[in-house]
């Protein structure tokens, strides 16, 4: 099995620079935990901004290749570990009579959620991000089950978030 967390990336970007690339749409395929950093591969990649200077098209946004991002937790819950620092609201909708429905809220542990991606039972589609007082990020994103999907909020209390990719494809445009 390929360990696509430990290659060597040509480029690196992380918050706080004036270019970050863009998950919208992005799907993660396989999470990874280590320490206080949690690592997410992409295989199909992210976006890179069109005003980027790492992007040689500088036309439009383009994806790159595979790509991995690493979130560095660092407040006081990340020194007993990731699950501490990282609040799952995962959103169910139950469909009850024509069109009607109840939505249903649960919280799951970012363990259990990382397992299914990893089993490929699920995988994590990231919608947007929003920053969140200095102290890290809320991301919308949803994880895909199959044929249905549920809406999540991950709340992680971070300190930086690096992009690690090695080119950005030209036929890839959005």
């Amino acid at each position: 099995m390929t360990n696509n967390f430990d290659r060597d990336w040509a480029f690196c970007s992380e918050t706080g620079e004036d270019f970050i690339p863009y998950l919208h749409d992005c799907i993660a395929t396989e999470i990874r935990q280590d320490g206080s950093e949690l690592s997410l591969f992409f295989p199909d990649g992210f976006w890179i901004l069109a005003n980027d200077p790492r992007n040689p098209f500088g036309d439009t946004l383009h994806r790159t290749g595979s790509s991995m991002v690493v979130v560095s937790m660092g407040f006081p819950k990340a020194e007993t570990g990731v699950q501490n620092a990282i609040r799952a609201e995962l959103f169910h909708f139950h469909h009850i009579f024509r069109g009607m429905g109840l939505t249903t809220v649960s919280f799951p542990k970012i363990d259990s959620l990382i397992e299914k991606v990893n089993q490929g039972r699920w995988s994590l589609e990231f919608v947007e991000k929003y920053p969140c007082y200095n102290r890290g990020y809320v991301i919308l994103c949803y994880f895909r089950t199959g044929k249905d999907f549920r809406q999540c909020y991950l709340n992680m209390d971070c300190r930086k978030i690096r992009f690690y990719w090695n080119e950005v494809l030209e036929d890839r445009v959005w």
